[in-house]
């Protein structure tokens, strides 16, 4: 059965999609929440993503419906963009979610 997880980040966007075969694919992403604010009750992407993944250590793809900052605030430092080269961090804090598929 397909799942589709929606994350509370209160205006924010970032849901993750569990297709029958057992793929996880997140789309959008947005780290809004301030850790500073007891009262900020917003999910935690980075933490939550990186818990559902388990000791895999990579998304077999993601998706980002348009590059606002509600939509894409803080990928960069979660994601490792292969394809991208302006889009990795320098030093290696993003984390290596994303990789490339070989196409049959």
């Amino acid at each position: 059965m397909h799942k589709i997880t929606f994350y509370n980040l209160g205006n924010a966007g970032c849901i993750r999609l569990k297709p029958s075969n057992n793929r996880r694919v997140p789309s959008d992403y947005a780290d809004c929440r301030d850790p500073r604010n007891a009262d900020d009750r917003r999910c935690a992407p980075p933490k939550t993503l990186r818990r559902q993944l388990g000791r895999q250590d990579f998304y077999d793809v993601g998706a980002f419906t348009h590059l606002d900052r509600d939509h894409d605030q803080g990928a960069t430092n979660f994601f490792y963009f292969e394809h991208a080269k302006e889009y990795q961090q320098s030093g290696g804090s993003a984390h290596p979610a994303f990789r490339q598929l070989p196409v049959n």
